[in-house]
């Protein structure tokens, strides 16, 4: 099973020759995995049919059976917030700023926790 959701939020505002805009969200990513399965064969015990519908684990050889399973289960969350800045200086030049929060993960799976952030501004 995976499933992903997405939210972002927006907001723009400008004043005169000025402007900002300001966008923030996250991103949450689940995966799981659930697997069970078992077998025995004929051996010496009970004699398996030759019809499917008559396979049963609990039929056969005891002594050859086998079972086992596989599980698993993951997830992320994603942060991103960013804001731009734009100043008009003079006629000639513009300034703009960005500063970028991306992705500050963790990630919670059963073999612990992992935190990764990271910041950009310009």
């Amino acid at each position: 099973m995976k499933t992903q959701s997405d939210y972002l939020l927006t907001y723009t505002n400008s004043w005169g020759d000025h402007s900002l805009t300001a966008t923030a969200g996250f991103t949450t990513y689940y995966n799981k995995l659930e697997n069970l399965n078992a077998a025995r064969t004929q051996g010496v015990g009970l004699v398996i049919p030759d019809n499917p519908d008559k396979w049963y684990v609990s039929i056969g050889d005891a002594g050859t059976s086998t079972n086992g399973s596989t599980q698993w289960e993951r997830s992320t969350v994603s942060v991103l917030a960013r804001i731009l800045i734009t100043i008009k200086v003079d006629i000639y030049s513009t300034v703009l700023t960005v500063v970028t929060v991306l992705p500050l993960f963790r990630t919670r799976a059963t073999n612990g926790r992992t935190s990764t952030p990271s910041v950009q501004a310009g």
